[in-house]
């Protein structure tokens, strides 16, 4: 195991070992709930000074529990120890039980010594929450008929330790299966309960020694040098943990300016069109109040003119509904309403269907057909649909007064609203729109959008609650015709020249955002990235972004993948 790769393999395969046979509804439990909790080991030692030793089962315990206590038993405990473990078990709320016995060639048995039956029957007597645990024989239920918890390990390897550990506590799913039938206790070959973690578990120091991210961080330190950006954060989640998670920079370049940190907030720009008005699209579809072969005009009539009759809702996801790719509203208008009806009045570039345009004017109409659905601004749906269930407690359009020290500022506007914009939408087309709108306008974190990526990985469940559907999960991330790389609203990864780079697998989609920001999930590994970034800080003529963004991408490929 002197190798990360080599570490983090042991720690998978520990993971999907661990077997749960009997649950009182006790897994997965929380330690901040419980005090007085106490660990008693059981072990084949021999020697009275591994007896001594705590087993790594039991330093966990107390690490992670308040007022814990434990104790070691060996096979050369005298009786003054066992009535130690009894009392210390009778002043506990929660008991663990971890026994550390082998399977021994020839030894002729491998039963618990009789001194270990009697005191475990004792404890369980007690009415106390108690889990047994074998890091070794899973037979040894069978002298234990009475026992609600049961959970196997099969040995006392440390990452089988920690993987149990990690378990017990929520961070780990449970999906192990009992290798063998234990007759006596009525368990066949097979047998387990199977526990699943719906949310998305933070970062731990168990990743250090699991993951080498030296040449990730090397290279976000280099684009900071090299004047990329000023500030940045970035977030690697697999399956349902986050593996990575740093701030790098500070708001500007200046010496003096605040540092980044992970909460920071930034305009995510283009990246609204996924995270808040796809959200909201793939929510309406799924139950069967927006039609993806409807045409816009049936939605609003007030589209319906200048050849746009024909266009469908699909074009406007995919960006060939024919609509201009943006137009400079700022130049000329001076009021929502004067956007929104130049918008609807919009001239055609090509024919509905007949090529790829990326359009945020395609985003603003779908934003209101959404509102025409639901009677609602959009913001207050995405609030009540999905940033709240999902605790995306600070991704918002039009940041209140109180965040804007946590917002990074983008551009120097020197050009039209002539002072920095930090808390407001750097988008002139979305601040005359008020800060809301279908293509820009979300400000978030990398904490909080890593939560919805999570959602598309965990066939849209979050905390058992339904946000999206599996199959429209797959089927607006998967690549729709040959005419672009778009899925529906979201984009798919390209052959050449994606800002994914070019390790991820085929199977990914993702979006990027003008400020900077990016995000993409690899379906194939369960992997997720956010970067954000406020490049266009002090001008947007900065475009190393573009050169950058495939470099980190592959670097962190190589960073998860194995190397063997």
């Amino acid at each position: 195991l002197g190798r990360k790769d080599y570490a983090r393999l042991a720690s998978e395969i520990s993971g999907k070992a661990i077997t749960l046979l009997k649950s009182n509804n006790l897994i997965p439990l929380n330690p901040r709930r419980y005090s007085r909790v106490s660990s008693i080991a059981l072990t084949d030692y021999t020697e009275k000074q591994r007896g001594k030793e705590q087993p790594l089962f039991n330093k966990l315990v107390l690490k992670n529990f308040k007022k814990a206590r434990s104790i070691v038993i060996t096979l050369k405990s005298g009786k003054k120890d066992f009535r130690k473990a009894y009392v210390l078990a009778k002043k506990s709320r929660l008991v663990f039980l971890p026994v550390y016995l082998n399977v021994k060639s020839f030894k002729g048995s491998i039963n618990l010594p009789e001194k270990y039956v009697r005191l475990v029957k004792k404890i369980l007597r007690l009415k106390r929450k108690v889990l047994l645990i074998s890091f070794g024989n899973p037979y040894i239920i069978q002298n234990f008929p009475s026992a609600k918890n049961y959970l196997c390990a099969y040995g006392s390897a440390g990452a089988l330790q920690t993987a149990a550990f990690n378990a017990i506590v929520g961070l780990e799913n449970i999906e192990g299966k009992l290798p063998v039938s234990i007759n006596n206790a009525d368990f066949i070959r097979g047998s387990g309960i199977q526990v699943k973690i719906n949310h998305l578990i933070g970062t731990s120091a168990e990743q250090d020694t699991l993951y080498n991210f030296t040449a990730v961080d090397s290279l976000m330190k280099k684009a900071i040098r090299d004047s990329v950006f000023p500030g940045a954060v970035l977030l690697v989640g697999k399956g349902n943990k986050i593996i990575y998670f740093k701030p790098f920079g500070r708001q500007t370049y200046e010496p003096s300016a605040p540092p980044i940190k992970k909460n920071s907030i930034f305009d995510l720009a283009s990246v609204t069109k996924v995270v808040g008005t796809t959200s909201a699209a793939m929510i309406l579809y799924q139950e069967g109040k927006l039609k993806l072969d409807k045409r816009v005009a049936d939605y609003l009539p007030e589209f319906n003119n200048n050849g746009k009759g024909a266009i469908t809702i699909r074009n406007l996801l995919l960006h060939n509904s024919g609509l201009p790719a943006w137009m400079p509203f700022y130049k000329k208008y001076k009021t929502a309403k004067e956007v929104i009806r130049a918008t609807m009045r919009a001239k055609l570039k090509f024919k509905p269907g007949e090529k790829y345009l990326y359009s945020d004017l395609g985003m603003i109409t779908l934003q209101k057909v959404i509102e025409k659905i639901t009677k609602t601004p959009i913001d207050k749906f995405l609030k009540k649909r999905v940033f709240r269930p999902l605790g995306m407690t600070r991704t918002m359009y039009n940041p209140p007064k109180k965040y804007w020290k946590d917002c990074v500022p983008t551009e120097v506007d020197n050009y039209w609203r002539m002072r920095l914009m930090k808390g407001r939408v750097h988008d002139e087309t979305a601040y005359l729109l008020g800060g809301v709108a279908g293509h820009a306008g979300l400000f978030s974190t990398a904490g909080d959008i890593a939560k919805l990526l999570f959602v598309y990985l965990n066939n849209g469940n979050y905390n058992g609650r339904q946000i999206f559907e599996p199959r429209v999960i797959e089927q607006w991330t998967t690549k729709q015709t040959s005419q672009s790389s778009r899925a529906l609203g979201w984009d798919t990864k390209s052959p050449r020249h994606s800002s994914a780079g070019h390790l991820f697998s085929a199977n990914s989609f993702g979006h990027t955002g003008f400020t900077g920001t990016s995000v993409w999930v690899d379906k194939t590994r369960r992997l997720f990235v956010v970067l954000l970034t406020n490049r266009v800080y002090p001008t947007r003529k900065n475009r190393k972004i573009l050169r950058f963004r495939p470099v980190i991408h592959d670097a962190i490929i190589r960073a998860v993948d194995y190397r063997f």
